[in-house]
């Protein structure tokens, strides 16, 4: 692995937080951790332990991609649980969530510490491939694993699913808008989950509102990142997480994730691509930023 992971102590420490990222204080811990290059300065990331995952969080680097659009896609080739996304005040973000086993699990106490590290070991690849430097040292793929039971998972978590076929099987999510399925696939040794949003729309102005909707809601809900993905000779925007085998127990809660923003973008996606629409979208942005750059000044 060309990457190294170094804990600064001394200037950021474990800390206990004023809060959660909705202001409600959590009481859980807090640290500040360095992803380190040999090419490149030290990559802070922000570690924060909430009721429900693990939150590792950065700014995007400024040498990383600009343009809204290979952000989105750069979405379907980073190892979970990377995702470029927005955060609150429109700042490109490099975020990660880890979903914690659930109490009732058997055996659910966490090693937080060693899924911290286990993290941001992902992040780092994530932070090799934005950068696109050489993978000579990488690790070598993981061993074959057993399959995880998809259908007695679901099955325990009350979700309707199907086996289409060896490998992949159809989800039924609730409380959206319209019907909707989550497709699972299981490709090396993790879960790959998603739901098509819409195609990708053809004009410039659309496809600068579905950009900053997307990394926006990627920066909004956890677990899920939206992303572009070409299939069939069609581009389409969708909504997707990964659960590694290991940790396959997780599974309903990456489904609850993925319901709860399928929920809040399905349809709000394909109103989008009305350029009237879109335009509407834009100048709201626009005034929201402007309105919050404000208040920083005064």
């Amino acid at each position: 692995m060309t990457m190294g992971l170094i804990i600064d102590r001394r200037s950021a420490g474990l800390t206990v937080p004023s809060g959660s990222s909705d202001g409600h204080s959590n009481g859980r811990a807090e640290a500040c951790v360095h992803v380190r290059s040999a090419a490149h300065e030290p990559q802070p990331f922000s570690v924060r332990q909430s009721d429900v995952c693990l939150l590792l969080d950065a700014a995007l680097p400024c040498d990383l991609p600009q343009d809204p659009a290979r952000r989105l896609a750069l979405n379907a080739e980073l190892p979970a649980p990377a995702k470029v996304c927005l955060g609150p005040n429109g700042d490109p973000r490099l975020r990660g969530e880890l979903p914690l086993l659930p109490e009732a699990e058997e055996g659910a106490c966490e090693d937080i510490e060693s899924l911290a590290a286990a993290g941001l070991v992902c992040m780092s690849r994530a932070v090799q491939i934005l950068r696109r430097e050489a993978h000579a040292h990488e690790e070598a793929a993981p061993a074959a694993v057993d399959v995880p039971d998809v259908i007695s998972l679901c099955a325990a978590g009350a979700w309707p699913c199907v086996e289409r076929e060896a490998g992949l099987w159809m989800v039924q999510l609730e409380g959206t808008s319209s019907y909707c399925q989550a497709e699972v696939t299981a490709q090396g040794a993790e879960l790959r989950l998603a739901v098509p949003l819409a195609p990708w729309p053809s004009d410039a102005v659309t496809q600068d509102a579905v950009c900053r909707f997307l990394l926006t809601a990627s920066g909004t809900f956890r677990i899920v990142a939206a992303s572009l993905t070409e299939a069939d000779q069609q581009t389409r925007t969708l909504l997707s997480t990964r659960v590694p085998f290991a940790r396959a127990a997780t599974l309903p809660v990456a489904l609850a994730a993925l319901s709860v923003a399928a929920r809040h973008t399905l349809r709000e996606t394909r109103a989008l691509a009305n350029p009237i629409v879109a335009s509407q979208f834009l100048a709201r942005c626009a005034s929201h930023l402007g309105s919050a750059g404000s208040r920083r000044i005064a």
